[in-house]
């Protein structure tokens, strides 16, 4: 089972795998978690993946997607048969071809950014959960929930994903 949890001192961690997963965080946010960063560095630290390619570590499989000419990488995770869609900041453009390259997204994470970009990214690619993370003001914006459904939803602190919905979408607000 996919459990997302959102920390108070910033980021996410996804555990079901044999590895945790921090992304949105400066650091792991537990000992021998694998760290996603959305820039590139020249020479990552072992842990730490920011570069397009894919990745088998730990039961979870990574596929980084580069954007702006390698200057960003979105990651699709597969943790425990769920495909997990993390995307790089600032949002970038998705071309069709990007898209084929994430393939099918059942969770998507989405950090609080533009609505409209929110709003076109949910159309194309689809997702069965939303799960929307805060901004760095420390909650998701009321555009950003309407856009979304989401005016409603109050914030938890972990989301465990037990069974997807076949329709519709299930939205989740972190805080």
């Amino acid at each position: 089972m996919l459990t997302i949890t959102y920390h108070s001192k910033g980021g996410v961690r996804l555990t079901g795998g044999q590895r945790g997963i921090t992304a949105y965080a400066k650091a792991p946010l537990e000992k021998g978690d694998m760290l996603l960063q959305f820039i590139p560095e020249e020479t990552p630290t072992t842990g730490i993946y920011c570069w397009p390619g894919e990745y088998d570590v730990g039961g979870v499989m990574l596929r980084g997607i580069g954007h702006n000419e390698g200057q960003q990488v979105t990651f699709l995770a597969v943790v425990d048969g769920i495909r997990c869609a993390l995307l790089a900041l600032p949002l970038p453009e998705w071309s069709d071809a990007d898209l084929q390259l994430l393939g099918d997204v059942d969770v998507l994470l989405l950090p609080d950014t533009d609505p409209k970009v929110i709003q076109t990214l949910l159309d194309k690619m689809d997702p069965r959960a939303l799960v929307l993370l805060p901004s760095e003001k420390g909650k998701v914006s009321d555009e950003v929930l309407r856009v979304c459904g989401a005016q409603d939803k109050a914030p938890v602190s972990e989301y465990k994903v037990k069974g997807l919905p076949q329709e519709g979408r299930e939205v989740v607000v972190m805080g």
